[in-house]
């Protein structure tokens, strides 16, 4: 399979491009960081080359944000309001049980229509501004919710890829965004290998590939270190980044396994840690509606899986 760049966003040209880069690692053997059990990868993946940006983010909900609404949403949103009008009417008449009645009706709908549109996401919310800095301060939740959003438009043609010859066209490739799993975040980190002596990628010396409390004081703009050996960036130092899955869990399958707890995983280190917490064997955790302002995520994206 071929890498592949998100040039724009709709109309809007990327002033940092985001490549996605091809990981073969369908059939290779992990070892798993929280039993030492040994693990095959299921599937091959692609890895973003960057940590997502603040443009990045940013665009595309500003892009989900304009765009109409649709048929289900504004159906959902008349319903809600003939309730509400209903439910005061009743109220006015002390028909206090039709108002209740008519009050669980409206949550229901309410219910459907949050379902519908998903989290509200803040399309800056980030503490350290700046369009090639990593988002940060976005929760687990809200990267969910925004890998969703990214799969809805790519099925509806939204991104696309300029070639050598400036010519613009739609990115078409099935699969699906999300985070990675922690296993695919360390392969892809050690540059595509299972075995890594360094402590960081393919070197012992963090400054060379990464953003750390020695040479940073804030988020830095990614792409300005040495990449490793994939052509991936920043996976030392500068933001932590947000894994898919639990961190009780460390699927041999490679995969994120299932979400139903209340600890995930993150790796890689952020700007304010020591050379030692940034290692690319170091795993940690967090609350998924936590938010800080040294925690962003890196997407990947499955050609295996399916929004459909």
């Amino acid at each position: 399979m071929e890498n592949f760049t998100i040039t724009h966003i709709g109309d809007y040209e990327l002033l940092q491009p985001m490549p996605f880069i091809f990981i073969p690692a369908k059939g290779k053997e992990f070892t798993s960081e929280l039993n030492r059990k040994k693990g095959v990868f299921a599937d091959d993946f692609f890895m973003a080359a960057y940590p997502c940006t603040q443009e990045f983010w940013r665009e595309v909900i500003l892009h989900v944000q304009k765009a109409p609404k649709s048929p289900q949403v504004i159906e959902l949103e008349e319903k809600i309001g003939e309730l509400k009008i209903e439910k005061n009417k009743a109220v006015k008449s002390r028909d206090f049980e039709m108002a209740a009645s008519l009050r669980d009706i409206e949550k229901k709908y309410q219910y459907e229509l949050e379902l519908l549109n998903g989290l509200e996401l803040n399309p800056k919310p980030s503490r350290f501004r700046g369009d090639t800095k990593p988002v940060e301060k976005v929760s687990w939740y809200e990267v969910s919710q925004f890998a969703n959003t990214l799969n809805t438009l790519l099925e509806n043609g939204i991104f696309g890829e300029q070639n050598t010859n400036n010519i613009l066209k739609s990115i078409t490739i099935n699969g699906a965004f999300m985070l990675p799993s922690e296993a695919q975040w360390r392969y892809a980190a050690q540059g595509g290998v299972t075995h890594e002596n360094f402590e960081f990628p393919e070197t012992d010396y963090l400054p060379d590939v990464g953003w750390f409390e020695e040479n940073a004081k804030e988020i830095m703009p990614v792409g300005l270190k040495q990449p490793n050996a994939l052509q991936l960036y920043d996976v030392c130092g500068n933001v932590w980044e947000w894994c898919g899955n639990e961190y009780d869990q460390y699927p041999l399958d490679g995969s994120t396994g299932e979400n139903n707890g209340n600890s995930k995983t993150l790796r890689g280190g952020g700007y304010w840690d020591e050379a030692r917490y940034c290692r690319v064997r170091d795993r940690y955790h967090d609350l998924p509606d936590n938010r800080s302002n040294n925690i962003g995520f890196r997407l990947l994206f499955s050609p295996s899986s399916s929004t459909a």
